[in-house]
């Protein structure tokens, strides 16, 4: 369990502190309540995947950003294959920003 990774995913706007990678160590510096150790737990399938996701996504966005420059209205008419590729890494990175 990553407390660390909830932490940031969840509750980035927070304020607290991690001693460690334990619930124990978890000093809760924010006014609101501190989240218990079985709701962190529960979300952390849901972070893991949110992580997992912006990784694919700026790896996607980078290939993009590699090939854009010639994916002129002209260039790539007689490569199909090339046009389908990129769109099915646009497609997918509006898939997993829904993540």
């Amino acid at each position: 369990m990553n407390y660390a990774l909830v932490l940031k995913m969840f509750y980035a706007d927070k304020q607290w502190a991690m001693d460690g990678n334990e619930y124990a160590g978890l000093r809760w510096l924010d006014e609101s309540e501190k989240p218990t150790d079985a709701e962190l737990t529960a979300k952390y399938a849901s972070a893991q995947a949110k992580e997992a996701a912006a990784i694919e996504i700026a790896e996607l966005q980078g290939k993009l950003a590699k090939t854009d420059y010639v994916a002129l209205a002209d260039y790539d008419k007689s490569k199909p294959d090339v046009i389908a590729q990129r769109q099915q890494w646009r497609d997918r990175i509006r898939e997993l920003e829904q993540v």
